[in-house]
């Protein structure tokens, strides 16, 4: 998971799913950039929120099996 995070980050590769699209190629469009400028604090603590649970999650998986198999 990490692995694909950074690859999106430097522009190498683009997640594309049926729910959402993981790409840096959201920051060209302008409006999606002023939308972001203009957002509240609940916004972006919320966005926040949810992208430290989607990369949190493999972490917490991998250590309960490293507990389980300890």
């Amino acid at each position: 998971m990490s692995v694909v995070v950074v690859l999106v980050y430097l522009g190498i590769t683009d997640v594309n799913t049926e729910n959402f699209k993981f790409s840096t190629e959201v920051y060209t469009d302008q409006n999606v950039a002023q939308a972001m400028r203009e957002s509240t604090l609940e916004q972006r603590s919320s966005a926040i929120r949810a992208g430290l649970v989607v990369l949190g999650a493999p972490l917490v998986i991998a250590l309960g099996f490293a507990i389980f198999a300890f």
